[in-house]
């Protein structure tokens, strides 16, 4: 009797530690899985901001084209024309560098925060709001 009991008390024993063994191996699969979703999603990031600095640099190099007609300009309504031309696209050009700026820091951040391990916390939303769009960035200890 007090075999059979050992035995079925070692069999429930052996049950326990493969259940956990298996729990421990999906936990560890379910992290490496968010690892590699937070390095995706620092890649992306980081190129959406590539795309909005080249965005600017194409709108800077087109605002100097304006310029030199400005400043060449035969007349006086050619000179506003391309003056009120020339201030959309700097302005454009400006506000592209300045969220390619932003964007490439927070992808720069969460890549780093991926590849060492403490993407847990890191949690990143965008809104849209009155007069533009914001991103924010925040981190839990």
């Amino acid at each position: 009797m007090r075999a059979r009991n050992a035995d079925a008390a070692a069999r429930r024993d052996e049950a326990a530690r493969r259940d956990e063994a298996a729990r421990r191996a999906e936990q560890d699969r379910r992290r490496a899985e968010a690892a590699a979703s937070r390095a995706r999603v620092a890649t992306y990031v980081i190129i959406a901001g590539a795309a909005a600095a080249a965005a600017g640099g194409a709108v800077h190099a087109v605002s100097w084209r304006t310029r030199d007609r400005m400043i060449h300009a035969p007349d006086v309504d050619t000179y506003l024309a391309d003056r009120r031309t020339f201030i959309v696209e700097r302005n454009f050009a400006i506000g592209a560098y300045a969220v390619a700026g932003v964007t490439l820091a927070t992808g720069l951040v969460l890549a780093y925060r991926a590849a060492h391990g403490r993407g847990d916390g890191a949690q990143l939303s965008a809104a849209l709001v009155p007069g533009g769009a914001a991103i924010g960035v925040a981190w839990a200890r």
